[in-house]
């Protein structure tokens, strides 16, 4: 029977000439698991603060426009909502009579 040789998790002071393991050791597959989520959740927080920014930016530069198109906008949904409440109104005194 052949028995592997055995790897001492001492790369750096291997006695063999070439590596005997095949992939990565668990202890190492955790540390890589958890470097990644690390860079993951940075590179998240990083495009979190940079849309913050261009958010903040484009309301600043446009803020005169963006104020009057949300005026123009509730100045409609306003006579529309009216509008309706009229016409509820309406029917509700010719149901009365």
């Amino acid at each position: 029977m052949h028995k592997e040789p055995d790897c001492r998790l001492d790369c750096f002071h291997c006695p063999y000439p070439d590596c005997v393991v095949d992939g990565v050791f668990e202890c190492e597959k955790k540390q890589l698991e958890e470097i990644e989520a690390q860079i993951c959740q940075e590179l998240e927080q990083d495009e979190v603060f940079r849309l913050a920014r261009y958010r903040k930016a484009y309301y600043q530069a446009h803020r005169q426009q963006l104020i009057a198109r949300q005026a123009s906008r509730r100045a409609k949904d306003r006579a529309a909502y009216n509008a309706y409440y009229r016409e509820y109104r309406r029917k509700r005194r010719l149901l009365a009579k």
